[in-house]
């Protein structure tokens, strides 16, 4: 019979902390570009993801330029390694703050992990993910279910760095909408997309205003959000969107004002997408004095 054994592989060990105090610890990304001296824009080999302390990780052997970097806020360190079948190395750099950001903080309103049914991402992976992004207080949205990534967050020991609160992504056919701020409610499916009967059969599908009225009402909702409004089950074509009639033309029913914000760029969005349908649907609202906030968001799985 044939083997089928695992390629020799070589041991990285990743550690970053503060430039101006190297015993501090910092969540951060270490990405390998194959080759010595690769320029920045070189294709990536691999992310890898690293928390306090140092972590140590499988890599193909070969040479690797290896950037450190922790976010928007925080300097790069690059430097290059040489990995040998069997042997082990370690990168470390000391992460400079160079953005001062008091007053704010960095978030995110539209991510999943494993949690989600269509993400393979695993849970300790998207933490420490977020963590070396540089997030600081983030909104988990796992389709439909009502997650707090806080006791994920204290088991991998970045509660110095991120904090959570609740959050869900309703996924019914005709639109996706984003549940921030939200009441903690442990069922899956626990806000409904359908109407059903007596007998648990079918009925009819729900509207999007009725289904912000019960995250508003039964859930806390403090922020509703239309994710994707145009791509990806599109919400705005679903209730026949057109930019030559009104918002007032166009309320009832499948629609009205009653959400906070708009996604206007999503990762998976191209050009033509952003500047032809998106922005014109936003400025559409703007310009008729419904002033929804643009969100920006990975939606990363």
């Amino acid at each position: 019979l044939p083997s089928f054994g695992a390629p020799p592989m070589a041991v990285l060990e990743v550690r970053c902390h503060r430039q101006d105090k190297t015993d501090v610890d910092l969540p951060c990304r270490a990405s390998l570009q194959p080759g010595p001296e690769a320029a920045l824009a070189a294709p990536v080999h691999r992310e890898l993801y690293a928390g306090p302390g140092r972590h140590r990780f499988a890599v193909t052997p070969g040479p690797y330029t290896v950037t450190l970097s922790r976010g928007f806020e925080y300097e790069i360190v690059r430097s290059d390694v040489s990995l040998n079948a069997g042997g082990a190395e370690t990168v470390s750099g000391g992460l400079e703050r160079s953005v001062d950001s008091k007053g704010w903080v960095a978030t995110t309103v539209h991510v999943h992990s494993e949690l989600s049914i269509d993400s393979t991402c695993p849970i300790d992976l998207r933490m420490y993910s977020l963590a070396a992004a540089g997030m600081e207080y983030v909104f988990p949205t796992e389709h439909d279910v009502f997650t707090d990534y806080a006791p994920y967050i204290d088991e991998f020991g970045l509660g110095a760095w991120l904090k959570s609160d609740v959050g869900a992504e309703i996924s019914p056919i005709k639109g996706h909408f984003n549940c921030l701020g939200c009441r903690l409610d442990p069922r899956e499916f626990a806000v409904p997309w359908v109407e059903v009967d007596e007998h648990g059969d079918f009925v009819r599908a729900l509207e999007a205003p009725e289904i912000w009225k019960n995250l508003r009402e039964n859930f806390d909702a403090k922020v509703i959000q239309i994710n994707h409004p145009f791509t990806t089950q599109a919400f705005m074509y679903s209730i026949g969107f057109d930019e030559e009639k009104t918002i007032e033309s166009m309320t009832g029913e499948r629609f009205n004002t009653e959400f906070d914000t708009f996604e206007i760029y999503n990762s998976h969005d191209d050009r033509d997408e952003l500047y032809y349908e998106i922005l014109p649907g936003w400025y559409w609202m703007l310009n008729q004095g419904v002033r929804k906030t643009g969100v920006g968001a990975e939606d990363t799985h």
